[in-house]
């Protein structure tokens, strides 16, 4: 297994959390025309504090697709709704049991 997850940790004001799911169908629609790009998952933590993990099919397409993405306005856009952006990596995934 190849695949890379990068993981977006993220604080959600109450007032702008329904702004910021509603907002990421659309996000997704122009992340998942990048090559490799497997799907994405928007958590709510607890309270404030809030997890997007974006699936890509190897390093090298995660790679290509964030040279692509730090300049793509719907996504700076988006995380405009956020109060802080607390960290982004990119890891290995190791093992899965879904789907």
């Amino acid at each position: 297994m190849n695949q890379r997850v990068e993981v977006i940790r993220v604080r959600v004001s109450e007032e702008n959390a329904d702004e910021f799911v509603r907002r990421r169908p659309a996000v997704d629609a122009d992340v998942r025309a990048l090559a490799g790009c497997l799907g994405s998952q928007v958590i709510h933590v607890v309270g404030d504090e809030w997890l997007v993990l974006v699936y890509w099919d190897s390093q090298e397409t995660v790679e290509a697709a964030q040279q692509i993405t730090a300049g793509m306005t719907i996504i700076t856009d988006w995380l405009k709704l956020a109060s802080q952006f607390i960290s982004f990596h990119t890891g290995e995934l190791r093992y899965t049991s879904l789907g």
